[in-house]
């Protein structure tokens, strides 16, 4: 049997989480009927608090249910975040580990917004190498 650890969730990029859950349910084939108690089980630091709070509530039962509301809760603010995390960002290290950092933000903003155009996260890398 394959054994792999069912993803953590801080509060940290929800949507991540929640495709990586996805995935664990589909490859463990997991019953609709506990997918929620796996999630919970493994909420950590603020999103335990939160979920804690989202149970005394009443227990969500249903996976979507579930996921909309950690979206609801973690990620109303992402998209600005992710913008912002992208904008500021400098080249201030070797240009291999800035180019790093200049993809792994701009996945972020093109998970918010698809139509975000590999023209300007090109624009942008050139402007801040000098």
């Amino acid at each position: 049997m394959l054994k792999h650890e069912f993803p953590k969730f801080n509060g940290d990029n929800p949507h991540l989480w929640c495709d990586l859950c996805t995935m664990y349910f589909e490859v463990h084939s997991v019953s609709p009927s506990l997918k929620t108690s796996f999630a919970a089980l493994n909420f950590k630091g603020a999103a335990e608090s939160s979920l804690q709070t989202l149970e005394c509530r009443g227990r969500i039962e249903d996976w979507h249910a579930f996921r909309d509301a950690v979206f609801a809760r973690f990620d109303k603010d992402q998209c600005k975040i992710q913008l912002r995390q992208f904008d500021s960002l400098c080249h201030t290290g070797s240009v291999i580990e800035y180019l790093e950092r200049l993809e792994e933000f701009s996945h972020g903003v093109l998970l918010f917004n698809a139509h975000y155009y590999d023209t300007y996260i090109v624009i942008r890398f050139l402007c801040c190498l000098n």
